[in-house]
């Protein structure tokens, strides 16, 4: 069987995806904001450059020039819930920012 190189291409991100992830992981538990409980954290898209980074209402929240690895967090602090996206460089893994998407 024959795969274009589209199809290998977006293999090779998804396996990035999870080798990126304990490392991201890492970073969020060490920077994200204070939580009360253990932060919750998966593993969530690879966004390709130019696709919009949607909040949980769809609104966009930024669009990168490059391809990028989204993973979601998320916690409580005196009983407030949040949920956060984690942007990660594809390339070496580094989280370039945490974003906060919703706070109650």
């Amino acid at each position: 069987m024959a795969f274009s190189v589209t199809e290998i291409s977006a293999n090779e991100n998804v396996s990035r995806l999870d080798e990126c992830a304990s490392q991201v992981k890492k970073y969020y538990k060490k920077y994200a904001q204070p939580s009360d409980v253990a932060r919750g954290f998966d593993k969530k898209e690879i966004l390709y450059a130019g696709q919009p980074l949607l909040n949980f209402r769809n609104q966009t929240l930024a669009v990168y020039h490059e391809h990028k690895l989204i993973y979601t967090g998320n916690g409580s602090y005196h009983s407030g819930y949040f949920t956060d996206l984690i942007v990660a460089n594809i390339d070496d893994c580094q989280v370039e920012e945490i974003i906060n998407t919703y706070s109650e």
